[in-house]
């Protein structure tokens, strides 16, 4: 892959007609929001589903590459376990390419490595809006502090009806797009609503 030569990654060949590649992969943990940060393929764990630990490092250098290559990328698989000693595979996807905001490529970007702040928080300059396609609902992202997080939102911030990846000390959440009527906001517990009380893994695959 890229300009560097081959080397050793998780790919998906059956999810949604296979043809993933794992750019993130990590262990919740209750050190704070701040669990996308920019990395590569020497810190970031990209070779299994399971890191074994709360690395937080998306593969940036990776997707970049990717991103400029002929083929390029179309679509964007976030998936993940709410518990990690009961791996039960949650997944969720959508178009590079948004209804409203950023493209997938340009949210990265802008977000990534940076702190964002309440004045920018949920704002449609920093943000994704589009369709998880398995279910045709509406899903947005949005950062905070140096974390995104998926809702079941069409506007607004993502943390109100949380269905990925908030990795901090209140836990994080992992939804199927078939429950996410139970989506809750940041601060909720309810398993049912896929709190994972710091022990889920979250993953971001793309093809």
């Amino acid at each position: 892959m890229g300009q560097n030569g081959a080397f050793r990654v998780y790919c998906d060949f059956e999810s949604f007609g296979g043809g993933w590649t794992l750019l993130y992969s990590s262990r919740d943990d209750s050190s704070g929001d701040n669990n996308m940060q920019k990395g590569n393929r020497y810190n970031a764990h990209i070779t299994s589903l399971d890191p074994g630990n709360a690395n937080k490092r998306f593969a940036y250098t990776e997707f970049k590459a990717i991103d400029a290559s002929v083929e390029g990328y179309t679509e964007v698989m976030l998936s993940g376990y709410q518990d990690y000693r009961n791996k039960h595979l949650v997944q969720m996807y959508f178009s590079k390419t948004a209804r409203t905001g950023l493209s997938f490529t340009q949210f990265i970007d802008w977000g990534i490595g940076r702190n964002v702040g309440d004045s920018d928080r949920c704002s449609s300059k920093g943000s994704y809006f589009g369709i998880e396609k398995s279910s045709e609902k509406p899903i947005g992202l949005t950062w905070e502090n140096y974390a995104f997080i998926a809702g079941a939102i069409s506007s607004g911030c993502a943390w109100s009806k949380e269905v990925w990846n908030e990795i901090d000390a209140e836990g994080g959440h992992l939804l199927a797009p078939k429950d996410w009527a139970r989506a809750e906001s940041h601060s909720g517990r309810s398993p049912s609503a896929g709190a994972c009380h710091n022990v889920g893994i979250f993953h971001i695959l793309v093809r």
